[in-house]
């Protein structure tokens, strides 16, 4: 008898980008944070993500934002990168270290990981394990599947920022 586990994997399975089309998002990501990020070789990558909704009287509202996120096990250091979906262009990195960072904590109101900097700088952000395709479509996500990247950041952030 097949685990109901293995039957929702299968179900699933369509929905999730090939291997190639996941080595492909991973490559442009790393291209796209290579042409950004000094020392850039040096980061673990993921794929971040934030929905910040809005509600008004008559209009709800979604802004969505991408990150590549780079971090530095022996600089416990945090690199974010915003990425447009289209994985083609970037805006400048902002940097997180213990020295600069203001705030560092994953947020139960938000489900999200919020930092900030003595810059002014701030993100909000989750680390999916994976993204189906089907978001590409509405056109707010980029799909990737990143498990075990997710458990490793994880890890890397209560360890480095205590959260």
């Amino acid at each position: 008898m097949m685990k109901l586990s293995k039957f929702f994997d299968l179900i699933k399975h369509p929905f999730y980008p090939t291997p190639q089309q996941n080595q492909a998002t991973k490559d442009a990501m790393r291209a796209l944070f290579h042409s950004a990020v000094e020392n850039a070789s040096e980061y673990s990558i993921v794929y971040g993500k934030f929905n910040r909704e809005r509600n008004f009287v008559i209009v709800k509202t979604m802004t969505s934002f991408s990150y590549a996120i780079g971090f530095h096990q022996s600089q416990s250091a945090l690199a974010i990168l915003p990425i447009d979906i289209d994985l083609e262009a970037c805006g400048d990195p902002m940097y997180f270290t213990k020295e600069n960072t203001t705030k560092a904590k994953w947020s139960f109101m938000y489900q999200a990981y919020q930092v900030a900097n003595k810059d002014g700088d701030k993100a909000s952000f989750v680390v999916p394990s994976s993204v189906f395709n089907i978001t590409r479509i509405v056109d707010y996500d980029v799909p990737i599947v990143q498990k075990e990247e997710a458990i490793q950041f994880q890890t890397f952030f209560q360890q480095h920022f205590g959260s």
